[in-house]
């Protein structure tokens, strides 16, 4: 079992668009409470002291100011992390988020949760940690001010991977950014417009720029996996579905991140690819 700050679930786990995530955090050891009211329950009545409390919501209405304030009061020192359900992402632009929380979206979790929920070594030290900027800042810190404090190519310096990476990208200005961020990581990179017919493609792993999980996108994530000898793969999508990414997953895919991302996201995903080949863990992280 991989070492995780102490984590409290809330909300369904057997909801489609939540189901990896709860299972993720479950099989790491972190508690779960099917609504607010049970997890006050096991925050004032059972001693749980967590470091993360995931605020799983699938639809409206969403919890309340003060249910948010009781969670907070209850457990002042854990960070509350809201994860969203599609019909969530408009909250933002009514100009009433709630404060005082990450928000975060279920097609987001396998790029943002593990990184929030997993201390890493610090570079030189033994036995010390460190943690997401996202976590240490104030609670009240806006999105803006936590992605200042965060270094998304942190690992960079301690990366020494020549890895291979394909981009495959039908649109040159994009292809050439992704093939950027890579670089800096100290990656390899190539972009293709369009994938070799008859060559094979000898590559570490393949990121997958996609417009709208067409099938003759599938079809094209497919061929990838042939000629590549299956390497892993990663598909750029914005705001997928949840049948989206299971057909993803059916063509080969690896791991999906939505558009738009943080360049943490897909070097996240890019770097458990490169460290864990021909396949990687793509759902289930």
């Amino acid at each position: 079992m991989n070492q995780t700050l102490p984590t409290l679930w809330i909300g369904p786990t057997d909801q489609a668009e939540f189901r990896a995530a709860a299972a993720w955090l479950i099989g790491r050891g972190a508690w779960t409470a099917g609504n607010v009211p049970a997890a006050l329950h096991l925050l004032t009545e059972k001693g749980l002291a967590p470091a993360v409390i995931v605020l799983a919501e699938f639809s409206p209405p969403r919890i309340s100011k003060g249910q948010l304030e009781a969670l907070h009061q209850a457990a002042p020192l854990a960070r509350i992390v809201r994860l969203l359900g599609p019909w969530f992402e408009g909250e933002v632009r009514t100009g009433l988020p709630l404060p005082a929380a990450l928000r975060i979206y279920w097609h987001q979790w396998p790029s943002h949760l593990p990184r929030l929920v997993t201390p890493v070594p610090a570079d030189g030290d033994h036995g010390e940690t460190v943690f997401n900027p996202w976590l240490i800042s104030p609670a009240t810190a806006a999105d803006d001010e936590r992605l200042l404090a965060c270094d998304p190519l942190n690992s960079a310096r301690s990366n020494s991977s020549t890895a291979l990476i394909a981009v495959v990208s039908p649109q040159r200005e994009t292809g050439q950014a992704l093939c950027d961020v890579c670089s800096l990581r100290g990656w390899k990179t190539v972009w293709l417009r369009t994938p070799p017919v008859e060559t094979p493609l000898k590559v570490d792993t393949i990121v997958f720029d996609s417009s709208a999980c067409a099938q003759a996108e599938l079809a094209t994530v497919a061929a990838l996996q042939a000629i590549s000898g299956h390497a892993p793969l990663v598909v750029l999508q914005g705001f997928p579905r949840s049948e989206d990414i299971a057909q993803w997953h059916a063509a080969g895919a690896a791991a999906v991140v939505s558009k738009p991302f943080l360049a943490a996201d897909l070097l996240g995903q890019i770097a458990q690819c490169v460290a864990r080949p021909p396949q990687c863990e793509g759902a289930g992280v």
